[in-house]
């Protein structure tokens, strides 16, 4: 399955001092994407939690779901593809919220929108507000 990356998937992501809060603005776009095809919208490094997310995405395509959640780029246990949401409806232009709770990445990770029915073309944009807190190795 191919991988397409967004405009700001390697875009360096600020990591303030003390887990002050930030936001990431990630942005990404497909044309003709097929089922299964992965958008990477952003990197962040380990230690980050992820406390919401709001996806403002255009008209993808009739019928058109998109999971969204993370990969640990590093191949380590843990991903979750799905952690912001599964078989979201992306056939009309709206906006979307991930509120379930925050999400601590323990691995430097990916936001990851993974195509799961196709073809899907348009934008995704999210707004991820997030803080640093390292990683505690006790």
């Amino acid at each position: 399955m191919p991988t397409i990356l967004g405009a700001t998937a390697s875009q360096k992501n600020y990591n303030g001092t003390h887990g002050n809060a930030s936001r990431a603005a990630l942005v990404g776009a497909v044309a003709a994407a097929a089922v299964n095809d992965d958008l990477v919208l952003g990197t962040f490094d380990a230690g980050t939690t992820i406390d919401e997310i709001r996806i403002n995405h255009g008209a993808l395509g009739a019928g058109v779901t998109v999971d969204l959640g993370y990969r640990y780029v590093g191949g380590e246990a843990g991903s979750d593809l799905a952690a912001f949401g599964s078989g979201l409806s992306m056939a009309a232009a709206a906006v979307k919220r991930f509120e379930a709770g925050p999400v601590k990445l323990l691995y430097r990770a990916q936001i990851v929108a993974t195509i799961k029915t196709g073809p899907a073309t348009g934008s995704i944009n999210l707004l991820a507000e997030y803080r640093f807190e390292g990683v505690s190795h006790a």
